[in-house]
């Protein structure tokens, strides 16, 4: 089975191949159609949540090359800090802004200062589709 990882990442794409190298698959990634004259749509990874996220690209990969394709997308949550200032999908993105490396800084030391040591977590995401109208969401 041929199966489009959503990723132009090359090593997402190597690690992910190294994981399904027993299964009767071939991995290829967005790179992998470039190479082969294809070009890929530009997706708004506008979505709220990772799921969100996921879903948007797998479909619009699924729509330009009519082929199995899973998409995945993740998300920085801390413990114990108000859904209104939980990064999520946004991690530079504060009040509508992209933070500079130097502001995240600043941004983050000062949410450390008003709620203590912070533990984050990464919440995944992966939407996988096989053929029009199927399509599967798994958190």
């Amino acid at each position: 089975m041929k199966l489009l990882y959503g990723t132009g990442n090359p090593a997402k794409l190597s690690a992910m191949n190294s994981r399904l190298e027993q299964l009767d698959i071939e991995l290829i990634g967005l790179n992998d159609l470039k190479v082969e004259g294809y070009s890929f749509p530009k997706v708004s990874e506008n979505g709220n949540t990772p799921l969100e996220n996921a879903r948007l690209k797998a479909l619009a990969y699924y729509e330009a090359f009519h082929m199995p394709v899973f998409s995945c997308d993740s998300g920085l949550y801390f413990d114990d800090v108000p859904n209104e200032v939980q990064p999520g999908v946004h991690v530079r993105n504060v009040n509508g802004k992209c933070l500079s490396d130097e502001e995240m800084i600043e941004y983050y030391t000062g949410l450390v200062k008003r709620y203590g040591n912070l533990v984050a977590r990464y919440r995944n995401a992966i939407c996988f589709v096989i053929s029009y109208g199927y399509w599967r969401l798994v958190r």
